[in-house]
């Protein structure tokens, strides 16, 4: 999961800001659907193309992972 998911799911905003209910709700379903994509483009394709860190790595079915360009 990359940084910003991770920013998007915790329970209070960068700014220490309480987040509601139905916020914290909406962003675990729209985490819950972009993992679900991901799985089934990695079934349909045998790889995903995503951004951990500073990197935008192609991640096959098999494990490995490759770097294609820094950003």
């Amino acid at each position: 999961m990359s940084k910003e998911m991770k920013r998007i799911a915790k329970r209070t905003a960068p700014s220490g800001a309480r987040i509601s209910p139905v916020q914290r709700k909406l962003s675990r379903e729209v985490r819950s659907a972009f993992e679900k994509a991901a799985d089934g483009a990695m079934a349909i394709m045998g790889y995903v193309v995503a951004q951990e860190g500073e990197w935008v790595v192609k991640k096959y079915a098999d494990g490995r992972q490759e770097r294609l360009t820094r950003i």
